[in-house]
């Protein structure tokens, strides 16, 4: 693994992923991260029908909460298209938000310009701040 701890004592998928390999020691090493035990103890494997029915879970009981989201639109793609538009706003440049997600095309530009409200909050407010500079005009220019 190559992340650093996220030091968020609620969620820190580091600090998660190494509770599972705690969890696992001592079973056989065919047993992989994706592995988990169930109440009985008996080791079962994580499967993209189970991380889907998750995430619909997890989106029904923010629409609880009064998100607006609903959950027969979210699968497991999300988490690739999601995690690329939080890298985003975050503020990472294009060339390590293809890596992270391992994106081979440009695909990924996609979600994220179906969220470019997101990319544009607060730019109006920014632009109105007024700024003194004096513009040069280049040799050149003739209008």
């Amino acid at each position: 693994m190559y992340h650093d701890s996220s030091g968020d004592p609620l969620f820190d998928p580091v600090k998660a992923a190494g509770r599972i390999v705690c969890r696992l020691k001592g079973r056989p090493r065919s047993s992989v991260i994706g592995t988990y035990l169930e109440p009985a103890g008996t080791p079962k494997r994580i499967s993209p029908p189970i991380i889907r029915e998750a995430l619909k879970g997890a989106t029904a009981a923010a629409a609880l909460l009064g998100e607006n989201i609903n959950p027969h639109l979210v699968g497991t793609h999300s988490l690739r298209s999601g995690g690329a538009m939080r890298l985003k706003l975050a503020g990472y440049d294009e060339l390590t938000i293809k890596k992270l997600g391992r994106w081979s095309s440009d695909t990924y530009l996609v979600y994220i310009q179906s969220q470019i409200g997101n990319l544009n909050a607060g730019i109006a407010r920014q632009m109105a701040i007024p700024v003194s500079f004096r513009m040069i005009a280049s040799p050149t220019h003739t209008g």
